[in-house]
C-alpha cells in the first residue's frame, strides 16, 4: 500500500508540473500567434474560416404543450412532458388546424 501511495504522490506532482509547463508554453504560443496575425494583417475570418459568422442553428419548434408553454424541436432527447403521449396531439400543425380559422369552419 505504501508503494501505491508513493506512486499517487508522484503522479500528482507530475500532473502539477505538466499543468505549469502547458500554461507556460500556451502563453508563448499565443504571443507568437498574435505577433503573426498583427504582422501579416490576418482577419478572424482568415484565421478561423469554419467559425466565421457561424452561430448555432436554431431548430424550428415542432411540438408544443399548450398547458405549460413548453416546446420541443423533435431533435435530441424526448422531454418528460411528451414521454408516453401521442405526439400528434402536440404537433404545432395539428394544434393550429384544431382551431377555427375562417367563417366556414364555424358553421
Amino acid at each position: 500500500m505504501l508503494i501505491y501511495k508513493s506512486f499517487m504522490e508522484k503522479k500528482a506532482l507530475l500532473e502539477e508540473q505538466l499543468d505549469r509547463e502547458r500554461l507556460a508554453i500556451a502563453a508563448t504560443v499565443l504571443l507568437e500567434i498574435r505577433r503573426c496575425v498583427q504582422e501579416f494583417g490576418f482577419t478572424a475570418k482568415e484565421v478561423f474560416p469554419a467559425q466565421a459568422g457561424v452561430q448555432g442553428k436554431k431548430r424550428q419548434v415542432k411540438y408544443f404543450n399548450p398547458q405549460t408553454g413548453q416546446s420541443w424541436s423533435g431533435a435530441g432527447r424526448e422531454p418528460a412532458w411528451l414521454r408516453g403521449q401521442d405526439r400528434t396531439r402536440f404537433l404545432i400543425d395539428a394544434l393550429s388546424k384544431g382551431q377555427p380559422e375562417d367563417e366556414e369552419s364555424k358553421s
